[in-house]
């Protein structure tokens, strides 16, 4: 459980310069095809964006949501909290 929280807190920390689009509703940004095989190591040293591991940090966020319900609480509800688009509005409980 360490470990998926070490990436989960990576993959969010990381998220600090995506480009416009990025986070948007069912969007990218601009976001090219992944090769199939690609580590996160390898997407992130190919970008000065976090937007080409977003998929997984969705993925990793839904992961911890479902081992224990209630564990993420959602921060963009929240007087007085702006988000950039690379960030999601999530908050280990």
């Amino acid at each position: 459980m360490n470990r998926l929280r070490t990436l989960l807190v990576l993959s969010l920390l990381t998220a600090c310069a995506a480009p416009s689009g990025a986070g948007e509703e069912g969007g990218h940004g601009d976001l090219e095809v992944i090769s199939e095989g690609l580590t996160v190591g390898g997407a992130a040293g190919a970008r000065c964006s976090t937007t080409s591991v977003a998929p997984l940090s969705e993925q990793l966020i839904q992961e911890v949501q479902c081992l224990e319900p209630g564990r993420m609480r959602r921060i963009d509800e929240i007087s007085g909290v702006s988000l950039s688009d690379a960030t999601f509005p999530f908050l280990q409980t």
